[in-house]
């Protein structure tokens, strides 16, 4: 068996085979053949996703990281505005009992 290309062509070949086999109709020798090549396929996927998570762990730990060094978005911008918290209107808070003038 050659090496996989990629996670979805060892999944779809892995996929193939377990449909293969749970019909039935292939013969011992054949059977023990391709079962040998779903666990290879197996080992194959289960290292890719392996290394996937390893490297996703790496890159959030890097984002954490980087977050750490900024300082929070009030601290960076005095005023408060950002796209998602524009600048408020100043002047004198609302008395409890006073109505909104609109």
């Amino acid at each position: 068996m050659k090496k996989p290309s990629s996670f979805e062509d060892a999944l779809e070949r892995l996929e193939a085979i377990v449909a293969r086999l749970e019909e039935g109709e292939v013969g011992l020798e054949e059977s023990l053949e391709q079962y040998r090549e779903g666990i290879r396929l197996h080992r194959y996927c289960q290292d890719k996703l392996r290394k996937v998570e390893q490297e996703l762990m790496r890159v959030l730990k890097e984002d954490e990281l980087e977050g750490a060094e900024q300082p929070p978005a009030e601290e960076a911008d005095p005023a408060g505005s950002s796209p998602e918290n524009p600048q408020q209107p100043s002047g004198p808070p609302l008395e409890a009992n006073e109505e909104l003038p609109f």
